[in-house]
């Protein structure tokens, strides 16, 4: 590695232990890539300006300027947010049910991919579809699905999509319902100008990981039918809509509209006091605090 005579002290403040020589090693530039992360800066492991200012800061300044930024995204949210309500909070890929302060009901959810971030916004659900068909959006007609047919005339027949054509020559691409289905056997809609939902998912494995940032934007739910007895009222039970599987599409309201929240939370203090920090997976934590830091 290179010498730098900064390096004795980069190390003392990564917490590392003491180097004979003041050599830029690869376990130093491991502890200062993770240093970065933390920070939410570019995790390169490269000293650059932006970094040795960090690592000058204090600990404690540098916690205050991440909750001031993470409590500016909280004047971001509706004035009423609702008695009940849900909450996703995307970095924590978690989502929660809340009666007032009460949590009702929580679960492990899968959120966009970075390069297909899941949107911050509040609306509210609507309704239910039980067996829904899954139209490929434009963009991952042109992304994956065309490539996909390029490749294999049977794509489209093996994964069960009906393909039609207009009469322009555009194409649509429609996955009727079923096990295989992308959408699963629910879908929880708020309709939005993101075309964002809840969805179940036939790819229940993907739970088990801890980062979770998957989808192509909508957020996949670890078990629907726990979060509809949630939203749907006694009338419509988990064993009843399960009873619906496989016969055909059916759209039920909910009883009221029920807030929803997506909501980028990076740092969550529980009923304790106790801080917990997440990834900052989209880089819009950074970006907040970045913002703000400039303009004071």
């Amino acid at each position: 590695g290179m010498r730098d005579a900064r390096v004795p002290l980069i190390r003392a403040r990564l917490g590392l232990g003491s180097s004979e020589e003041p050599v830029y090693d690869r376990s130093t530039a491991l502890a200062l890539a993770d240093f970065q992360k933390q920070a939410g800066l570019r995790a390169d492991g490269v000293l650059s300006d932006q970094t040795v200012a960090a690592l000058a800061m204090p600990r404690s300044t540098r916690l205050e300027s991440d909750i001031i930024a993470q409590m500016e995204r909280w004047r971001w949210l509706p004035s009423d947010i609702g008695e009940n309500r849900i909450v996703v909070n995307i970095p924590e890929y978690r989502m929660r049910v809340m009666h007032g302060d009460k949590l009702a009901y929580e679960s492990r959810v899968i959120v966009g991919k970075p390069e297909s971030a899941t949107p911050v916004f509040s609306h509210r659900m609507e309704h239910v579809v039980v067996n829904p068909s899954w139209y490929v959006p434009p963009s991952i007609l042109k992304k994956e699905f065309l490539p996909g047919l390029a490749n294999d005339p049977n794509y489209a027949a093996r994964r069960g999509y009906v393909v039609t054509r207009a009469k322009n020559g555009s194409i649509s691409v429609r996955q009727p319902p079923g096990e295989r289905n992308a959408l699963g056997w629910i879908k929880f809609m708020f309709p939005n100008d993101h075309a964002v939902y809840l969805h179940d998912t036939p790819n229940r494995g993907l739970f088990g990981a801890g980062k979770r940032a998957f989808s192509h934007g909508c957020v996949r739910v670890e078990n629907p039918f726990a979060l509809a007895d949630q939203v749907l009222g006694p009338e419509w039970t988990s064993e009843r809509l399960k009873r619906l599987i496989g016969s055909g599409e059916r759209t039920i309201k909910l009883p009221q509209p029920l807030q929803i929240h997506l909501v980028y939370e990076t740092i969550v203090v529980d009923a304790a006091g106790a801080v917990t920090t997440f990834d900052d997976i989209y880089g819009f934590h950074r970006l907040v605090r970045n913002a703000l830091e400039q303009r004071s």
